[in-house]
């Protein structure tokens, strides 16, 4: 007996219990209806069960990005990219409500970094292990920037333009003499013109004019033109390039008998 309960109960916990079929009953007499007919009644209808609706997706607060406060109003007029013939300047919101950003001069970017004092901001470009200091403050149309003794008008540039390859101040060796002082190495002024570039090259006390166009070449570009020379009269042609942050300068000569020499120069950022 106790054989036979643990079977039903194995059968009922896995809905396979077979049912013992009842006797088929005996037919009533021809006429007679059929005593103890059980009613037929219509089974009831199971009510579909709704699907559970997903829980909307909620991201925890802890996971969220904070967003980026506004800047304070003070330091509002002096953010994004400022640009002069020489150099340009960039500068976004940094932590602990600083200025930071970068300096683009002569093809090299320097660190920036500074602050709001009084009416405009004050700070230092890094070069190297020294530190240059500036102060930048507003004028109409733009800001003034003021460097090593020398004042810049700034106006605003697009975020994303380019700093000019050749525009800027460059200085050159100094000449291989034992008296050679700074002010008699080789100097290049390059300024944009609306169809190309000018400027002027001093080396060995004489102003060459300068003028010329940049040329797509492979792996940049190449400023080519002439140069005139004050002494003679003469055009000299030329040609500029950009190599790992210095300019190289290629003047064509042409002495007696038409015989042609190359002189090439190379000049670094001031």
């Amino acid at each position: 007996m106790k054989r036979r309960l643990l079977l039903v109960a194995l059968a009922c916990a896995l809905g396979c219990e077979r049912q013992t079929p009842s006797p088929a009953p005996t037919p009533p007499p021809s006429g007679q209806p059929a005593s103890g007919a059980p009613t037929p009644s219509a089974a009831p209808s199971a009510a579909p069960s709704a699907a559970p609706s997903a829980a909307p997706s909620v991201t925890p607060a802890a996971e969220r990005s904070p967003e980026r406060p506004p800047p304070p109003a003070e330091l509002a007029p002096f953010l994004g990219a400022w640009q002069h013939p020489r150099l340009r300047l960039v500068l976004e919101l940094g932590p602990e409500a600083a200025l930071t950003g970068e300096l683009e001069l002569g093809g090299r970017a320097f660190p920036a970094r500074g602050e709001r004092v009084g009416a405009g901001v004050e700070g230092a470009f890094r070069a190297a292990e020294r530190e240059l200091p500036f102060r930048l403050v507003q004028r109409p149309g733009g800001l003034t920037l003021t460097c090593d003794g020398r004042d810049y008008e700034l106006q605003r540039a697009a975020p994303h333009a380019a700093a000019d390859p050749f525009v800027g101040s460059y200085q050159g060796p100094l000449p291989d003499t034992p008296d050679a002082k700074p002010a008699d190495a080789p100097s290049l002024e390059l300024v944009s013109k609306q169809r190309g570039y000018a400027g002027v090259l001093v080396l060995e006390g004489i102003r060459y004019a300068l003028l010329g166009q940049a040329h797509e070449v492979e792996g940049g570009q190449e400023l080519r033109g002439s140069l005139r020379d004050p002494l003679s009269g003469r055009s000299l042609g030329f040609s500029l390039s950009r190599v790992e942050g210095q300019l190289l300068l290629t003047v064509r000569f042409e002495g007696e008998e038409k015989r042609v020499s190359y002189e090439t120069l190379v000049f670094r950022p001031r």
